[in-house]
C-alpha cells in the first residue's frame, strides 16, 4: 500500500475519494485536440468510431454468468456454466485475434503502465500527462472477459487520469476488476496472517 500513497494523496488533494488497487496494465493512449471529452475536434473522429467501435464488440454476457454462478447452490449446474464460460473465453480469444487481423487498431502515441486503479481513475507511475488536457485510451483488462476498452480521460496530475467518458458496460467490467482485485489482495494477507 506503500507504493500508492502518491496516488492517494494527489487524488485526496483533487477531491476524489477512491480504494486503489495495484496493478500491472499496458495501456496506450493519445493527447486529444478536443479541450473536452466531447471531443468537439474533427481531428479527434477517428478515437470517437474506435471507442464506439470497442464497446460494441464487448459483450456482458460472461459478466453476468460469473454473478449467477457465484449465487447458484447447485454444484452440478455451477460447473456447467464454469465450462461454458471457459469455452466462451476461448471462442472469445479467437474471436478478437481474428478482428485484430481484420480490423486494425489505432496507432496511439503513448504507451504507459497503468499501476493502480480506483472508480473513476486511472494511475501511471512513469507518465507525464498534459494537466487538464483529454486523452483517448485504450487498455485490456487481463481478467475473464478478455476485453478492450477505449475511454477518455482528463489529466488531473502528470500521472493520474480520471474518467471522463466510458461505456457503462465497461464501467461495471472495470469495478468489477477492481472488486475482485481487492478481494484476491484480502485473502492474500488473510493467508499471510495465518
Amino acid at each position: 500500500m506503500q507504493t500508492l500513497r502518491p496516488f492517494t494523496s494527489a487524488l485526496h488533494d483533487h477531491g476524489i475519494q477512491t480504494r486503489l488497487i495495484e496493478c500491472v496494465i499496458p495501456m496506450d493512449c493519445s493527447l486529444l485536440d478536443s479541450s473536452s471529452a466531447a471531443i468537439d475536434s474533427g481531428d479527434d473522429e477517428c478515437f470517437m468510431k474506435e471507442y464506439e467501435l470497442l464497446n460494441a464488440s464487448s459483450s456482458d454476457l460472461i459478466a453476468q454468468a460469473l454473478h449467477f454462478s457465484a449465487k447458484e447452490k447447485n454444484t452440478s449446474l455451477v460447473v456447467i456454466l464454469e465450462l461454458l464460460i471457459e469455452l466462451h473465453q476461448k471462442v472469445s480469444r479467437l474471436e478478437q485475434h481474428l478482428l485484430e487481423q481484420t480490423q486494425a487498431r489505432l496507432t496511439l502515441k503513448e504507451q504507459h503502465t497503468i499501476h493502480a486503479l480506483g472508480h473513476g481513475v486511472l494511475c501511471c507511475r512513469e507518465a507525464s500527462f498534459m494537466l487538464d488536457r483529454f486523452y483517448y485510451v485504450r487498455f485490456a483488462l487481463p481478467n475473464a472477459q478478455q476485453r478492450d476498452i477505449g475511454l477518455f480521460a482528463r489529466a488531473i496530475s502528470p500521472g493520474i487520469l480520471q474518467i471522463a467518458r466510458i461505456h457503462s458496460s465497461n464501467t461495471s467490467a472495470l469495478d468489477s476488476f477492481i472488486v475482485a482485485k481487492e478481494m484476491e489482495q484480502l485473502r492474500q494477507k488473510r493467508t499471510a496472517c495465518d
